[in-house]
């Protein structure tokens, strides 16, 4: 995999979780967060996370 492959797998990654939380969470809303919102945040962080180190660990493998 080539870094610029890598790269734009990684703002993807990024793209989609962008996308996921403003989805769930529309800016400018005035609505409390409470614990599950704190989950729900906790729980696309870790996926994004998740896929950058599957991108990374697959680049280092091709390298």
């Amino acid at each position: 995999m080539e870094t610029k492959k890598l790269e734009q797998s990684l703002d993807n990654v990024l793209s989609e979780y962008s996308e996921r939380i403003r989805s769930i969470f529309p800016e400018g809303s005035s609505d409390p967060v409470n614990s599950s919102d704190l989950c729900e945040i906790g729980r696309q962080t870790f996926y994004a996370l998740d896929s950058f180190k599957k991108e990374i660990i697959d680049f280092l493998k091709d390298a």
